[in-house]
């Protein structure tokens, strides 16, 4: 969850500084089909990709320790969509080829945290 969070907020950071976008917001097809395979209960299993795979010597302590970071810095970043109409703007470089959009992205994290916990 740790990799998915860093590797995404990032994202997310850029795509709100592209601006806001005038049309209302519409998960296409292929955003709302994997966000459906994310959500509990787990019916679809999927491989991580290769990019957010853990590493093999990691610190327990350090991984626990940097969720709680992560998800404020997420919750941050959610709070601020709510005030503008930025979830249609695209998101560049997203790993997982359907999410396109800051609003697939916001919820494609949502379902993964849901799945994992």
């Amino acid at each position: 969850m740790n990799r998915t969070f860093v590797y995404y907020l990032s994202k997310i950071e850029e795509a709100l500084d592209k601006g806001r976008n005038e049309e209302p917001f519409r998960f296409v097809e292929s955003e709302n089909e994997l966000i459906r395979q994310m959500e509990p209960p787990v019916v679809v299993t999927m491989k991580a990709p290769g990019l957010f795979l853990p590493a093999p010597a990691i610190d327990p302590d350090q991984i626990v320790d940097q969720l709680p970071e992560l998800r404020i810095r997420y919750a941050r970043a959610v709070l601020s969509v709510v005030d503008g109409n930025v979830l249609g703007v695209s998101v560049p470089d997203a790993i997982h080829p359907p999410i396109q959009s800051l609003g697939g992205v916001i919820a494609l994290l949502a379902a993964h945290e849901r799945r994992h916990l």
